[in-house]
């Protein structure tokens, strides 16, 4: 099985963006943060 490590940039970088969409809707960030999770998962 594949290992997949996720750089500290791209953590921030993910960190930013679900603030940005929690700022255009209450929530949205937290939505996008468990599609990123779903999608590294169902990929690794």
């Amino acid at each position: 099985m594949n290992k997949l490590f996720v750089k500290p940039n791209a953590e921030a970088d993910a960190m930013d963006a679900a603030n940005w969409y929690n700022l255009k809707r209450d929530g949205l960030g937290n939505e996008f943060l468990l599609a990123l999770e779903a999608k590294i998962n169902v990929t690794w």
